[in-house]
């Protein structure tokens, strides 16, 4: 079994050209402010270095630089059975799920929520 530290480290622009609606779960990581926002998301694209982004029940659409979004894309979907995380001082065993983007992991919790 593998024991890796889950400390998400420098964030960086993977976006593929164009605008997105819905954003999918299962194919998006979306930091907005440092925290998982994929869920609350619904559009979102690129414009230059920035990202806009539209959240549910929310009419505003934020532009956001490198310093307060980041979108990550087409992640590895790992064994969750052959891991076990730490994060300042908590251990994530027997994840249901594993995605390894560029830069960060995603672990889904046996009842179907990332982490």
């Amino acid at each position: 079994m593998k024991c890796l530290a889950f400390i998400p480290t420098e964030e960086r622009h993977v976006l593929h050209a164009g605008r997105k609606t819905l954003a999918d779960i299962n194919r998006y990581l979306i930091l907005f402010k440092g925290k998982d926002r994929t869920a609350d998301i619904q559009t979102f694209s690129r414009d230059g270095r920035y990202i806009r982004l539209k959240f549910f029940n929310d009419s505003t659409v934020y532009t956001c630089g490198p310093d307060k979004a980041a979108v990550f894309a087409d992640p590895e979907e790992l064994p969750p059975d052959e891991y076990v995380f730490l994060s300042r001082g908590y251990r994530y065993a027997d994840p249901a799920r594993v995605q390894k983007f560029s830069e960060h992991w995603r672990i889904f919790r046996k009842n179907g929520t990332p982490s």
